[in-house]
């Protein structure tokens, strides 16, 4: 009998040990932890995100993408934007823009002590932010903030911008809370709590209007970004975001989807090359580019096509149309019109080598100024001398990237100080300052642009958003906030 008992003992041992040892590779998220879900992705409809222990969450010194990204969760600002860069009001409870003027009024809200919120705040939250590196460029034309009163500030512009309110998502923490080694009090959906080494989120029970399906989020140190993407792949954490810099996709065993980014892709031309001089000639290249090709071939379909300056997904292009569409024989007109002989010259086409996505785009923009009648070389550069031999004209033609402000801001393209060609002080350039100051409407702009063709636009890229499989997720987000819509995320 006590043999008997010790083999029916040593099966359930060893059928136990089976059992524990066992996993499903295919949901590693239904795995039990011991530690009541701190080591699972999901678990009782938590969440767990990556993010850099060495890196702090205090959004106006962190280092790291995906820190920043959190601290969005954290720290509300006076607007978010939403998937079309339209400002969406936070804090603010109304905004009137006008002339060199941005007045915001602010609602009866609280920070996660219970702390109303004030004019003191925005203005010492504004400070703050203006002498940190991560928000002082989006704030660089807002030359000052007033008190109104208790409820209402004045934001003072160096120049009129009618998109101001877009630049106004800095973070909004409790006065003089923006202390070394603490973090600052804010108001955002949720709150940052630390049990000895581990750190977590938890709803902020303060904030109105947030009722999400997850509760708490638990936060998983890794080393860089490498180790994000490693980390979603091997069933650590539930999410990685890639702004596909590097011009690679790689794909993974996980849901994704493309986030909108500002970044416009363009094609320059070097004024010195007689064949640009004439108008007609540029736009006969903008005419023989196969955008959609571009986009899905080029980009892997990561981007989206631009005939425009502006983002195509910004809210205010909502009822505008398309100005063009690609066509070889409307080039091939305009070409016959210019009078030049394209066999007279071999054009040299530009672009960073080292940018997977930009050496198939050149190859395809060859390809189609070939068709049209052009003679096109290609030249491959390695990404730190592109700006040299940009500046030492090198090129006939090359492929530019830009990444603009919220608010649209295209100067940076009209000024010289992130293009080369015909965009600085283009009649484009003027009129677009026209626009802004309200002295004429955007499409006198686009006319503009279009008759002149300083630059072609090509496309703007996308970021794109993995998930865990067990996610159900609807992604209305731009870069700005990737935790847009966390309220509607929900786990199977």
């Amino acid at each position: 009998m006590k043999k008997l008992l010790s083999l029916i003992l040593c099966t359930v041992l060893m059928l136990t040990v089976c059992a524990c040892s066992r996993q499903n590779p295919e949901n590693p998220e239904n795995t039990t932890q011991v530690n009541s879900g701190y080591n699972t992705v999901l678990n009782n409809g938590n969440l767990k995100l990556a993010y850099s222990k060495t890196d702090s969450l205090n959004p106006f010194e962190c280092k790291t993408k995906i820190n920043m990204q959190i601290s969005k969760l954290l720290y509300d600002g006076l607007f978010t934007l939403d998937g079309n860069f339209e400002p969406q009001k936070v804090i603010a409870e109304s905004v009137i823009v006008g002339g060199r003027t941005v007045n915001v009024t602010i609602k009866d809200a609280v920070f996660s002590d219970g702390s109303k919120i004030t004019s003191s705040d925005i203005e010492y939250s504004f400070n703050t932010a203006k002498n940190s590196d991560n928000f002082s460029a989006i704030l660089d034309n807002i030359v000052n903030i007033t008190i109104s009163s208790d409820d209402m500030v004045m934001f003072v512009l160096e120049k009129p911008d009618p998109y101001a309110a877009s630049c106004l998502y800095f973070p909004i923490i409790k006065k003089d809370t923006a202390v070394e080694d603490a973090d600052p009090v804010g108001s955002g959906r949720y709150q940052l709590y630390k049990d000895g080494e581990k750190s977590y989120l938890l709803v902020n029970t303060k904030r109105t209007g947030f009722n999400p399906v997850i509760k708490k989020i638990f936060l998983e140190p890794i080393h860089d970004s490498e180790s994000a993407e490693s980390s979603l792949v091997i069933g650590n954490t539930a999410f990685f975001y890639s702004d596909l810099s590097d011009g690679k996709f790689s794909r993974i065993n996980a849901k994704y989807c493309n986030i909108n980014l500002n970044n416009i892709v363009y094609m320059g031309f070097n004024p010195d090359c007689p064949f640009f001089e004439n108008p007609g000639i540029r736009r006969a290249v903008s005419y023989a580019l196969d955008r959609d090709r571009i986009c899905s071939s080029g980009f892997s379909s990561h981007a989206v096509p631009a005939e425009l300056p502006f983002n195509p997904s910004w809210y205010a292009l909502k009822s505008l149309a398309s100005s063009q569409s690609s066509t070889i024989e409307k080039a091939e007109e305009l070409i016959e019109e210019s009078g030049i002989d394209l066999k007279s010259r071999v054009l040299v086409l530009m672009y960073n080598a080292e940018n997977g996505f930009k050496e198939e785009t050149a190859k395809i923009i060859r390809d189609r100024l070939q068709k049209a009648g052009f003679l096109v070389n290609l030249y491959g550069v390695e990404a730190e001398y592109f700006a040299d031999e940009l500046r030492d004209g090198h090129y006939d033609l090359y492929i530019g990237e830009v990444k603009l402000q919220e608010n649209m801001n295209l100067e940076p393209l009209f000024t010289g100080k992130a293009s080369k060609g015909f965009a600085a002080g283009s009649e484009s350039g003027e009129k677009y300052l026209s626009f802004t100051s309200g002295e004429c409407e955007i499409m006198d702009f686009l006319n503009t642009f279009n008759s002149e063709m300083p630059f072609v636009p090509l496309c703007y890229r996308n970021a794109v958003a993995f998930y865990t499989n067990s996610m159900n997720v609807d992604f209305n987000c731009s870069e700005n906030d990737v935790f847009y819509d966390i309220e509607s995320w929900s786990i199977n």
